[in-house]
Formats: C-alpha cells, structure tokens, sequence
C-alpha cells in the first residue's frame, strides 16, 4: 500500500518511482495506492475508485 508517498517530490523523481512501481507491478505484487498526482495515477492506476470522506463517487478501470 502507498499513501501519498510521491508528494514533494520531483518530475523527474516521480517518473522513476513510476518506472519502480511499474517494474513491481510486473512481478505479480498487487499495490494500492492513494494519491492526488493526477499524472501518476493514469500512469499506474488499471482500476480507480474516487473516494470523499470515505464514500465511494466513482469507480472503475481504466479505459485503454
């Protein structure tokens, strides 16, 4: 699970912790991830729920 943990980072740092995340997600590792950079959740996301104050507003995969 991953919880904001690209906020304050750079462009370039946050498209190597993309290249990772990614590098993880190809070895079978399922990763939840909680995050409000627009760019890195279409870049990972496969399936998306938006969330406000718990309750769920949308949810679905991602189109391709």
């Amino acid at each position: 699970m991953l919880d904001g943990v690209l906020s304050g980072l750079t462009p370039a740092e946050i498209d190597g912790a993309i290249d990772l995340i990614l590098r993880i997600r190809a070895q079978g590792t399922t990763i939840v991830l909680v995050e409000h950079v627009m760019r890195v959740v279409t870049a990972l996301a496969e399936r998306i729920v938006v969330l406000d104050q718990g309750r769920v507003l949308a949810e679905g995969a991602r189109p391709t």
